[in-house]
């Protein structure tokens, strides 16, 4: 599985990918499931789609 298609699974399905990812890695089946997650904070970096600051909108308004 290459970086393109772990980005598209990430704008796919969101922090349920995350999840997946880490959990199939945490069994022992080798997995990119740090990959995976280093992916999603770099998104979540780029994009201020961070969970507190979306949290932080929606009780703003």
């Amino acid at each position: 599985m290459d970086g393109t298609q772990l980005i598209q699974l990430l704008a796919t399905y969101g922090y349920g990918a995350v999840l997946l990812f880490v959990t199939i890695e945490s069994t022992g089946i080798p997995f990119p499931g740090e990959t995976m997650l280093l992916i999603a904070a770099i998104a979540a970096g780029m994009t201020d789609a961070s969970t507190g600051h979306s949290l932080g909108h929606c009780r703003s308004s």
